[in-house]
């Protein structure tokens, strides 16, 4: 079983978040100018498609929320700053939907393991990796807030 790397998860969460900000997939697509299906499938944790950047800027346009270009930029090892130096927080929402997605993983590796009433080697080093990737979620959530990018000129931040 091959795992997705981390940095879609990521992209994949914010995508997930803004949407629900913006409300449904109808909406968001009235918003980006992509169709239900395509937002639908960027949306989905088993659908490799990602939203492209000026989709992602349109959202952020719309909600104010950079979430999604930041997990973009911290794919790349960048970091995202407001037009004035500062650095947004990290979003409370994706910060707890990746939370929620490592839990889940942790939940579903130990559910399968003990169907048959046995943790094997292999099983527990895949439990206590998905363990890992969920204390890492957590401790990158500490002191998140929300983020307000206020557009300053007429030009998103």
């Amino acid at each position: 079983m091959t795992t997705r790397p981390e940095w879609l998860s990521s992209v994949k969460t914010a995508t997930r978040c803004t949407i629900k900000l913006i409300g449904t997939l109808e909406d968001t697509a009235a918003v980006t100018d992509i169709s239900r299906s395509v937002l639908g499938r960027c949306a989905s944790a088993t659908d490799p498609d990602i939203i492209s950047l000026t989709g992602a800027m349109r959202l952020m346009q719309e909600t104010g929320a950079p979430d999604i270009l930041v997990a973009m930029a911290s794919a790349l090892g960048l970091t995202v700053t407001a037009s004035d130096g500062a650095k947004p927080p990290t979003c409370l929402a994706t910060a707890f939907g990746t939370i929620a997605e490592e839990f889940g993983d942790v939940a579903k590796r130990v559910g399968e393991a003990l169907t048959d009433g046995d943790i094997s080697p292999n099983e527990r080093r895949a439990i206590v990796e998905a363990m890992f990737d969920l204390n890492r979620a957590v401790t990158s959530a500490v002191g998140a807030g929300a983020v307000t990018i206020v557009p300053s000129q007429g030009r998103a931040a």
